[in-house]
């Protein structure tokens, strides 16, 4: 006999719309509360994934060459997604929602037999079946929800990920992405069915029978489906294509529907295997057979446990991979682990929090003296965790040398260049000289520096660096500036050496893993006192920097040159390649810019105003010290979260060079005035070469570009949007967080500046992109309005888009390989990132061509 819903222990309305709306706000109540934990995971899970564009190149890199990490992927989705689901139901009893806690018996037990994990308690509980009790069935429906949720994030963010190449490559994208998510709530919809059919109260005896059969059937079909399809892709290397997109969306569909299954059988393992039987003959019961163990709660848990356990492994294996150079696994799978290890820490901590205080309430509505909180257990287990609070506290309140970088003393002859003698060089120069400028965007902006920089200097026979007055840059632009001087000091014109150290640099690390490995590892222990005081502490960004070392050296060292920063600049020349002044930005928190020059400067505020001098340092003595070359490098590249704000003893904290000015040109302009003031560049020809590789700065030359052929044609177009409303914390925030305020401003006065002056040019060079009139949209940030200038605009961004595919990428059948696919802000580049900037650095989109004119002409 069905019950009526008036039992449940609230007053709510009985007739009437307003009755299904506070039942359901109930219930919404009721799974909020109890799931708070599992909702945050969850969000934080969509965030990552999602809203990181390096997420994308993440999952390319794995799709294409590395099914172990896939694989891992997907068994830790399903741990996840069954972790996120299951343990809010103890405090969904434990907090009494419902008016649950006398209808709950809890039990302790020990399942473990080792005498080292003996100790080991497991909390589980058994319901005490009561007419008068009504289980809220909805919000135990919205509980399982949250680990179809996390699939159906992880079906986004695959198709988000193939979106960019799939918009070109398919007639109706809309259709295609209704499809995909439409197949995503299938799961939802079925479990909420069968879940209402299998309840006591809402079903009959005969009708949850029947229910039972298709449960363990159903189960069993996506339980093999799902260990297939599973086989299949982590052992297809090369899965980004349409097939590819289609393997894995496959895959999470059977998970998602197994994982449904799986959580309407474990309780009713029983009730299913009995009806099975007898429906045929035994074979699928004894599939499902494998499975009865979990029915009992001790065993179940055991599993999230032995999880816990495997994931301490990985982590500890992660964090050494990341000291000792050894191979990591994808950067994707190394946020699940450790999302799970530290969901499992903080659920367990709860669990067992919210079970003391709910047998403690117990006690006390039995009229007896609560005594489970006095326990010495109880009492101890306390006393660790505030411990460890209070450590934790003092460690933002005591001096860290985390991220502080080693100052050592600078001795005679370690100064590096002299401006006088510097002057007299540039003097000596030809008569056209050239100030290179790089704009940030991690590993994309570092290799395509490379690239850039390598193809000029094979255009010009080896001496567009002999003609090269500075290099300036920005975060990872800085970065490449750095180590294409690194090269070219090294190697000199060595072009076939230089080639393969740029693609070792571009093509064989993952620098993403090392950052995530770190971040949540070694560096967040090191952040409670007393390890927050570690003399000399290498951190992620030291070990990052090491592997660009080995690179650039072809070495396998295990520590950082030491030799100071402008010393080991001027030693780079000793094979007679003379190298450009090398001005190295970076950001302090005070708000002015950090710069590490490479010349001996005794002028520094008269050529860099406003400015921070970082290569000259106080050591603890008193005397003058400097810090190495790769440590002051890396103060550029240290992109909030991801990189630790680096810390320069008496100097401050400096973070990436993007947070004042993301493109370098500011430094190389500071340069250019001052020795223009002094005469230097007296009858000589200036270039500034602006090497820039976002998708904003080459979207708004298109726009540009667009706006000038219209004009030469007799129409003068008016932009006019509808601008996306947003709050006033949005406002600030998208404004705050907006990074092309100064190079635009600075890209908009060099043009300016140089259309007046003869002997002054400015060229840039961009990283070429397929530009649609929705990221136009959201850079103006409103809707072009419908008319003939949408229109014409469509049409040429259409145009153009058709002419950067025929570069790149050929129409592909519905099985074969993507082989391009656009470059992100990433810390790692996949196989078609680097087929992408092989096959676009030669076209005409770039600005090269323009470049190599004027030089061919002068």
């Amino acid at each position: 006999m069905m019950q009526s819903q008036k039992q449940l222990p609230v007053l709510l309305p009985s007739r009437g719309i307003l009755k299904y709306f506070m039942r359901a706000l109930y219930s919404i109540s009721n799974f909020t509360k109890a799931s708070i934990l599992s909702i945050v995971i969850l969000l934080a899970i969509f965030v990552l994934l999602t809203q990181m564009e390096q997420a994308f190149t993440m999952l390319l890199r794995m799709i294409e060459a590395d099914g172990a990490s896939l694989l891992l992927c997907f068994l830790m989705l399903n741990l996840l997604a069954t972790g996120l689901s299951h343990y809010p139901i103890y405090t969904y009893y434990a907090g009494n929602l419902n008016g649950s806690r006398k209808y709950i018996r809890w039990k302790k037990t020990y399942p473990y037999k080792s005498p080292i994990l003996r100790r080991i308690r497991i909390y589980t509980f058994e319901e005490i079946v009561h007419p008068n009790y009504v289980k809220d069935i909805y919000a135990n429906i919205l509980r399982q929800f949250l680990g179809l949720s996390l699939f159906f994030v992880w079906i986004h963010f695959i198709f988000s990920a193939f979106e960019p190449n799939l918009r070109y490559s398919v007639e109706d994208i809309t259709s295609v992405k209704w499809l995909v998510y439409t197949g995503a709530i299938l799961p939802f919809i079925t479990y909420g069915i069968l879940r209402r059919r299998v309840s006591r109260f809402h079903s009959s005896s005969e009708r949850r029978k029947k229910t039972y059969k298709i449960i363990g059937l159903l189960f069993c079909l996506s339980a093999i489906s799902s260990v297939i399809l599973l086989i299949i892709i982590t052992n297809k290397n090369h899965l980004f294509s349409k097939g590819g997109l289609l393997l894995l969306l496959l895959t999470t569909y059977a998970m998602m529907f197994n994982f449904a299954f799986f959580r309407l059988f474990r309780p009713r393992i029983r009730q299913v295997i009995s009806e099975l039987r007898l429906f045929s003959n035994g074979n699928s019961a004894k599939f499902l057979a494998f499975f009865k163990p979990l029915q009992s709660s001790v065993h179940y848990l055991v599993i999230f446990q032995i999880g816990f356990y495997l994931s301490i492994f990985s982590i500890v294996y992660f964090n050494l991979a990341s000291i000792a150079d050894w191979k990591l696994p994808n950067g994707i799978a190394i946020v699940f682990v450790y999302l799970y290890f530290f969901f499992f820490i903080v659920a367990s901590l709860g669990k067992y929090y919210f079970v003391q205080f709910s047998l403690a309430q117990r006690e006390k509505d039995e009229g007896k003296t609560a005594t489970v909180l006095n326990r010495k257990p109880f009492l101890y287990f306390t006393g660790s965790l505030i411990v460890l609070a209070v450590l934790f506290v003092a460690g933002f309140f005591t001096e860290s040398t985390l991220n502080e970088l080693t100052i050592r003393k600078l001795y005679d002859g370690q100064n590096g260049l002299a401006l006088e003698e510097y002057q007299k060089r540039v003097q000596a120069m030809p008569d056209t000289l050239f100030f290179v400028t790089s704009h940030g965007g991690g590993l994309k902006a570092n290799a395509w520096t490379l690239m850039v920089l390598n193809e000029l200097q094979k255009e010009t026979n080896g001496s567009f660096m002999k003609q090269t007055v500075a290099f300036s840059g920005a975060s990872g632009g800085s970065l490449g500036l750095a180590l294409y001087g690194n090269l070219y000091g090294l190697y000199g014109n060595d072009f076939n050496t230089i080639d393969e150290r740029i693609n070792a640099i571009r093509q064989e690390e993952d620098y993403a893993a090392l950052d995530v490995s770190m971040l949540f590892g070694l560096d967040a222990g090191r952040i409670f006192y007393p390890l927050n005081g570690i003399p000399n502490s290498r951190d992620r960004s030291y070990f990052g920097m090491l592997k660009y070392q080995n690179h650039v050296h072809k070495t396998q060292a295990k520590k950082l040159d030491i030799t100071p920063f402008r010393r080991y600049w001027q030693q780079l020349e000793k094979n007679g390649n003379l190298l450009p002044t090398l001005i190295m930005n970076t950001s302090s928190t005070s708000g002015r810019r950090g710069i590490f020059c490479s010349l001996d400067v005794s002028e520094f505020d008269s050529i860099f105003p406003y400015s921070q001098n970082l290569g000259d340092v106080k050591c603890a003595d008193g005397s003058y010290g400097s810090i190495s070359f790769y440590q002051a490098v890396s103060t550029t590249n240290r992109f909030p979260i991801f990189s630790p704000a680096a810390k320069i003893k008496g100097k401050g904290h400096f973070i990436d060079a993007g947070a004042i000015d993301n493109s370098g040109i500011l430094g190389c302009w500071d340069l250019y005035l001052y020795l223009r003031e002094n005469g230097m560049l007296l009858n000589k020809v200036i270039v500034f070469v602006d090497i820039d590789n976002s998708k904003t700065g080459y979207a708004e030359q298109l726009l540009k570009k667009f706006m000038i052929a219209s004009m030469k044609k007799g129409k003068t177009f008016t932009l006019t949007k509808d601008e996306y409303e947003k709050s006033a914390i949005m406002a600030n925030l998208q404004t705050g967080l907006s990074l092309n305020k100064i190079p635009g401003y600075l890209n908009d006065f060099m043009r300016n500046y140089s259309s007046t002056q003869p002997n002054i040019h400015f060229n840039r060079i961009m990283l070429p992109h397929k530009v649609a009139i929705d990221d136009l949209e959201a850079i103006i940030n409103g809707e072009i309005q419908e008319g003939e200038f949408k229109t014409e605009l469509v049409k040429f961004l259409d145009a153009h888009n058709t002419k950067i595919l025929t570069h790149t990428e050929q129409k592909k059948g519905f099985w074969q390989s993507w082989e391009c696919y656009e470059p992100v802000l990433s810390r790692q580049l996949s196989e078609s990132n680097n087929v992408y900037f092989d096959k676009i650095l030669r076209s005409e989109f770039t600005g090269i061509p323009e470049l190599y004119s004027f030089i061919h002409n002068n």
